[in-house]
């Protein structure tokens, strides 16, 4: 989401969460409070995208150096990041800017409108004018009722529709998922698959 990496500032707002800190020099912030801590030594602050941490730490956990890696965070929004020979890509022809996939245009909004948490149980709030968090959504699809598997069905569907444009530009020979929504993967693997099949691009290594 929007945060200004290099000052330690976030913008995020609207998400239901981090509101609080809504710009708040976040460097500052920390440095005032670790001053107060006994022994305390001031540390270099260094402030990186979610989705970018998680690749990195996913590139040494799998030994991934040297292959074109594909990172995907799904939660609340979608997360992304890129990696080739050993560094992220936050530029280039092949990746989106600063490597975000969120603000790209998808259907009839943005990837972020579709492939989250909050499209899942809004969706099924639309269809059923019912409130329900994803988990109860999960238990319900898992138990077999109709509209939860199809919103979970489609999901996959529309995961798989944005991957396919992405590994176009950038042939990733590994794909990464993290966040959250994993615990309900088994719930769209099977849609997200065959469309990643139907696609008639090379499947990547996926890893989770």
């Amino acid at each position: 989401g929007p945060f200004d990496y290099e000052r330690g500032i976030s913008y995020l707002r609207g998400l239901h969460k981090f509101d609080r800190l809504f710009g708040v020099d976040l460097r500052l912030s920390l440095f005032q409070r670790l001053q107060a801590s006994p022994g305390f030594d001031a540390p270099e602050f260094y402030f990186l995208n979610d989705a970018a941490a998680f690749l990195k730490g996913a590139v040494n956990r799998h030994q991934l150096k040297g292959r074109l890696s594909l990172g995907i965070t799904l939660g609340t929004g979608i997360g992304s990041a890129f990696y080739d020979k050993d560094r992220l890509l936050t530029d280039g022809p092949t990746v989106p800017p600063r490597g975000f996939v969120y603000q790209l245009p998808f259907l009839d909004g943005i990837a972020d409108d579709y492939l989250g948490s909050r499209w899942l149980v809004g969706q099924f709030e639309r269809e059923t004018n019912r409130k329900i968090s994803v988990q109860e959504l999960a238990t319900m699809a898992r138990k077999g009722d109709p509209p939860a598997q199809r919103i979970f069905t489609d999901y996959g569907k529309n995961l798989a529709i944005l991957l396919l444009t992405l590994l176009e530009k950038f042939p990733a020979d590994v794909l990464v998922f993290g966040g959250g929504l994993l615990q309900a993967y088994d719930l769209f693997e099977t849609s997200f698959l065959q469309g990643l099949q139907a696609g008639g691009t090379a499947l990547p290594e996926i890893l989770r």
